[in-house]
């Protein structure tokens, strides 16, 4: 009895996450096309050195590569990092490790979204942001596009406080602003693993300029 409550339980809310599908831009109206994604369960939650990790249930067999974008129902979660036939390992905006470019929807103001000290809360950092700037409390901060994780206009989440802690560095002085963000970590159970493959010949093209070490 105990296990057909289990799996009753396990087919509603695989039928919840069917029926709260993501958008894919913050500005879209309606959510991702069936078949342009694979959503799958959050089997685990991992914290190594300090960094958390999460792990889902689809890998290579449902289609799932390295460097594929993962969402929410309401926003960026991050990265695939690794996978095997039926598994993968993504590596969230919580961490240090991964960092996206990002935008304030409806302005010219860029930045570097970083994760904070807290890798239990669902803040983040927008760094680098240049001092002119000023964003303001609750404007929605999107990927900019230069990235190879993920397309212009992703919603990330919202400005927290509109006051910046100030940082001087080789390149200048630049400004940092705390960024709510829009997925609620610690209730994550559902992800949504955007099927765009990831662009491996432009990457390679371009580290081919790099020099030698």
């Amino acid at each position: 009895m105990r296990q057909a409550n289990v799996r009753l339980a396990r087919q509603m809310q695989d039928a919840l996450a069917r029926g709260e599908l993501p958008r894919l831009h913050a500005t879209d109206s309606l959510p991702v096309r069936e078949g342009t994604f694979v959503i799958a369960r959050v089997v685990n939650r991992t914290s190594h050195s300090g960094e958390v990790f999460y792990t889902i249930d689809k890998g290579e067999a449902d289609g799932i590569h390295r460097d594929m974008g993962v969402m929410s129902g309401s926003g960026v979660v991050g990265a695939v990092m690794a996978t095997s036939r039926h598994y993968a390992l993504v590596i969230p905006v919580l961490n240090s490790k991964i960092r996206l470019s990002c935008t304030l929807l409806g302005q010219q103001v860029s930045g570097t979204l970083t994760a904070s000290t807290n890798p239990n809360s669902n803040e983040a950092i927008l760094s680098n942001v240049p001092p002119h700037a000023r964003p303001h409390q609750g404007d929605t901060v999107i990927t900019s596009g230069y990235s190879y994780l993920f397309p212009e206009g992703m919603m990330i989440g919202t400005i927290a406080d509109s006051v910046p802690t100030t940082m001087k560095g080789s390149a200048g002085t630049f400004a940092n602003y705390p960024v709510r963000l829009a997925t609620d970590f610690q209730s994550l159970r559902f992800v949504y693993v955007i099927l765009e493959k990831p662009v491996a010949e432009a990457k390679a093209l371009e580290d081919s300029i790099q020099p030698n070490e």
